[in-house]
């Protein structure tokens, strides 16, 4: 991530983790390339360096193959490798181009992947009060998401964690 909030990425490709159009890199880039973002007419734009909210990374995670990147807007995006759930759209299949994860209760202030799973840290502010809640889906084959069973999730599934400030 650069001060201008543009994500840049290079290597392999063959789950789509570059953040670009399968039909643009398909196999690999040694040189790094700016990830693309889904337009509302659902076409790809470049992203430059602007200050768009919505687009402007502020926090950035890569699994093996899957990324996560949140924005000063709140919101989080991911793309990459899903057929473990790591997508968060509900679908086990890799998207290339970031795509907005929907389900998230408040801003993310932080998103991490692990190998094949994803974790945010969102904060609601609502009149007098703060909450922090934690999400989490992807694999989950031992116990990795915290929801108390083995069950993979392709949604965010809010994790309740005992000392954390919710409301």
């Amino acid at each position: 991530r650069y001060d201008n909030g543009s994500v840049w990425t290079f290597g392999d490709n063959n789950r789509c983790q570059l953040g670009v159009d399968h039909t643009r890199v398909a196999k690999h880039s040694a040189d790094p390339i700016q990830v693309e973002w889904a337009s509302s007419s659902n076409n790809s734009s470049s992203v430059s360096s602007n200050d768009h909210d919505e687009h402007f990374a502020v926090d950035l995670s890569c699994g093996f193959s899957h990324a996560l990147v949140a924005t000063r807007s709140g919101r989080v995006y991911a793309w990459g490798r899903g057929d473990y759930g790591q997508q968060g759209n509900g679908a086990l299949a890799d998207c290339g181009v970031p795509h907005a994860i929907n389900g998230l209760q408040g801003a993310a202030s932080r998103v991490y992947c692990g190998s094949e799973h994803c974790c945010v840290i969102a904060a609601k502010k609502d009149d007098s009060t703060a909450a922090t809640a934690l999400f989490m889906w992807g694999w989950n084959e031992h116990g990795n998401l915290g929801v108390g069973n083995t069950t993979s999730l392709a949604l965010p599934t809010r994790v309740p964690v005992p000392g954390l400030a919710t409301a």
